[in-house]
């Protein structure tokens, strides 16, 4: 069974930013919708790759980056709240937009593991010409 990389996580993230936005555009004709859910979506990619580098880095490095590594965690979370609570304060969107692309990371988890579900199906399929 094939291993799921952060790397393609991180693609499929990318595409349901780019194709949520522009449905988001396209069936509800207002920027404001659009707005919604390209910020909160840029927002989880953003938190996925820091995330990624404070884990990689924490592993990876001595005992006194790791102590860093306990650091840069609550810091991360911190500029994460800040980031959503100036965006709902401050920028005019819609919550329902904004919630939805705040679970693009849960969505491409989710597209990649149904993925690498259907792969053995779909070769299986071939073999026996079914």
């Amino acid at each position: 069974m094939k291993e799921t990389t952060i790397s393609d996580i991180e693609r499929i993230n990318v595409a349901i930013l780019i194709i949520g936005s522009i449905l988001s555009l396209l069936i509800m004709k207002d920027f404001r919708h659009l707005f919604s859910f390209a910020v909160a979506s840029a927002i989880m990619i953003l938190n996925f790759r820091i995330l990624r580098k404070i884990i990689e880095n924490g592993f990876l490095q001595s005992t006194e980056k790791k102590r860093a590594f306990i650091i840069a965690l609550p810091f991360k979370f911190l500029a994460l709240a800040t980031a959503v609570v100036v965006v709902l304060i401050y920028g005019d969107i819609d919550v329902v937009f904004f919630l939805v692309g705040l679970s693009t990371v849960f969505m491409a988890i989710l597209i990649t593991q149904i993925h690498i579900l259907m792969i053995p199906i779909l070769k299986r399929r071939q073999k026996n010409g079914a």
